[in-house]
């Protein structure tokens, strides 16, 4: 098959079958195989094929399993057989590769449910669309033991696959199963989808390669013999792909990189001995959604969801809004610092914000210098200046800066097991999820359009009784939903009590966090302890996204309720601040009547005999001016 075909083959269904150009390691990696079951555990095997009728103890075929794949990963067996085909593979995703350091073993026995892997999509996992799996089988697959896929499902939008999300009665995370590739909060697609998929048989020899957003599953094996088989991820490295994941800090390990890469990484590592002068820096204004001196930036350890191009998109699709960012080049035009910043001109006032309607945007610097060049080029506009920090140690003058609010910022990081997750919340927190869970308080994703609206509802509800506020508009929640879900970042959960929605959150993931954005609930429902149960069910989706840290936002110092609400989740504290600077004879807004009457617009607009739909659109026509 020719370069072409392999690539239009892929791109139309989603996947390809392929003879292996040098199928010798992969007899050989089979008999290295049967030879370890041998010595390890199984002296009578006389093939692969035949390990059913010696095994059919569930526990003793998991410690057969994990011990075989330690000792398949010890030996970079998977890896082995990639690099003697690199040709086929660099075809596809090209010359600079990371492959996966832990690689799957699937041993599938003959109607053994509990070995099954049922429909899903790796991406809804955490696994990035830019990856591609290679099934390699040691053992002939025919069609009863067969991979099923469904064709082109991998262009499909998630609203034509939804899942109900479950807990595994019997993986945990990090445990043996897990890390062989067991689901410990697996997302079931419907089983009439079964109807669609098509089994891919397989000899020795060929192997399967598919996208990860591709709906596959193994499915319980019908055949006679038992399946032996590895499924191995692979992808470009100078993709957006997150090299950590789950129970491995090195789930992506370098494979074979270009020689123009090569020779970058020389050249970066010899200009890291090299301290540019505040005189050589330069400052460029560029648009942060499209310009790769951004993209650069969002590797910065600062960096996060209120630096990303989707969030910038919503905002500017929502508000209309121009975001910019200033950032600084040294000699060699290296992006050493940014800051992405919205200069707005309304009857308010003529203000610079970093960022509107964003909850912190600290600037992603490389050193105090380059953070003073940035700040001179804010301040050159002579207009007010409105930051927010969480980070300290970047210098500003006290005198000329107001700290004009202050809020607490809760964070807790999700990679321990379940367990350890568990131990770590207060017993009053773990009473009330028990709660919940017994009153049959269900949480589920909110799909589609349906979702974000149904969260609306009760979003504008709450913030018009309880606080007396008005609401961001639709089309806000309408953005995030478009611009999160291009990216695999909108993750909303819904609390069901009886079928009705009583509570939701908005979750967002960008890079290895997911974010408690927004959460709303039914003031009568509250007894039912809803908004504990979704942040538990948050900790479980973010690591079954593969994320390492829960990030809770804000909360202000007014609000000790909120506070120790998210204190109970055993989670670390920092220090919001809010600051604003006005260069000398610039004109104050103090005597602008129009936000004091925004002010008592909000308290009409908000009154109890006010519906809720008026005061809805009251949010759509006013929102803007709150930035």
């Amino acid at each position: 098959m020719t370069r072409n075909n392999l690539e239009e083959s892929l791109a139309k269904n989603g996947w390809l079958v392929v003879d292996l150009p040098d199928p010798t390691s992969v007899f050989q990696v089979q008999k290295q195989l049967l030879s370890w079951l041998r010595e390890q555990a199984l002296p009578d095997l006389s093939g692969l094929e035949q390990y059913h009728l010696l095994v059919d103890d569930r526990q003793q075929h998991l410690e057969i399993l994990h011990n075989l794949s330690s000792s398949y990963w010890q030996a970079e067996l998977g890896q082995k057989i990639i690099t003697a085909n690199l040709n086929l593979v660099q075809q596809l995703i090209g010359p600079d590769m990371v492959i996966q350091r832990y690689p799957y073993l699937r041993v599938v026995r003959p109607g053994q449910e509990a070995d099954a892997v049922p429909l899903h999509r790796d991406t809804y996992y955490g696994a990035s669309p830019y990856e591609i799996s290679i099934l390699i089988p040691f053992t002939n697959m025919e069609a009863e033991a067969a991979l099923k896929v469904i064709t082109s499902s991998h262009l499909a939008p998630d609203s034509e696959y939804p899942y109900i999300q479950q807990v595994s009665p019997d993986v945990t995370i990090g445990s043996p199963q897990h890390q062989l590739g067991w689901a410990y909060a697996p997302r079931l697609l419907e089983p009439h989808l079964l109807q669609q998929a098509e089994s891919i048989s397989l000899k020795v020899g060929q192997v399967l390669i598919f996208g990860l957003s591709l709906v596959h599953g193994a499915g319980v094996n019908r055949s006679q013999c038992t399946r032996f088989s590895s499924d191995i991820r692979l992808a470009n490295s100078l993709a957006p792909v997150k090299w950590t994941r789950g129970v491995h800090k090195d789930y992506f390990v370098p494979l074979h990189n270009s020689v123009i890469s090569q020779i970058a990484e020389h050249y970066l590592i010899n200009r890291k001995n090299t301290t540019p002068t505040t005189a050589s820096l330069k400052v460029k204004c560029i648009d942060p959604t499209e310009d790769p001196a951004w993209h650069s930036l969002l590797g910065h350890p600062e960096a996060g969801i209120f630096h990303s191009p989707p969030w910038f998109r919503a905002l500017a699709d929502a508000y209309g809004f121009v975001i910019r960012a200033y950032v600084v080049t040294d000699t060699s035009d290296a992006v050493l610092g940014g800051i992405p910043f919205c200069e707005i001109d309304d009857l308010i006032a003529h203000r610079i914000i970093a960022l509107p309607f964003t909850d912190v945007c600290d600037p992603l610097v490389s050193s105090s210098d380059v953070w003073k060049v940035l700040l001179n080029k804010l301040q050159s506009h002579e207009v007010s200046l409105e930051l927010r920090f969480l980070k300290d140690s970047l210098t500003t003058d006290e005198e000329s800066f107001k700290v004009t609010r202050s809020k607490r910022w809760h964070h807790l990081s999700i990679e321990d097991s379940q367990e350890l997750l568990w131990s770590r919340m207060t017993s009053s927190n773990q009473r009330a999820i028990r709660v919940a869970q017994r009153a049959g308080v269900e949480v589920r994703p909110l799909v589609g359009a349906e979702g974000w609206e149904g969260f609306l509802r009760l979003h504008v509800a709450l913030r018009k009784q309880k606080f007396r506020l008005l609401a961001q508009p639709s089309s806000f929640f309408e953005a995030l939903a478009k611009r999160f879900s291009e990216v695999d970042g909108w993750h909303p959960l819904g609390a069901f009590l009886d079928g009705q929605l009583i509570a939701a959150t908005i979750y967002l993931r960008w890079g290895d966090t997911l974010y408690y954005k927004f959460n709303a609930s039914e003031m009568n429902a509250l007894q039912f302890r809803p908004n504990n149960l979704l942040i538990w069910a948050g900790m479980l989706l973010g690591q079954s996204l593969g994320c390492r840290i829960l990030d809770l936002g804000p909360s202000d110092d007014d609000q000790p309720g909120l506070i120790r609400f998210k204190r109970n989740f055993g989670v670390e504290e920092r220090h919001l601040r809010f600051l604003r600077w006005t260069p000398t004879g610039f004109q104050s807004n103090d005597n602008n009547p129009l936000p004091r009457l925004l002010g008592d617009l909000t308290s009409l607009l908000t009154s109890p005999n006010v519906p809720d739909e008026i005061a809805m659109q009251a949010g759509a026509l006013l929102y803007r001016f709150f930035s």
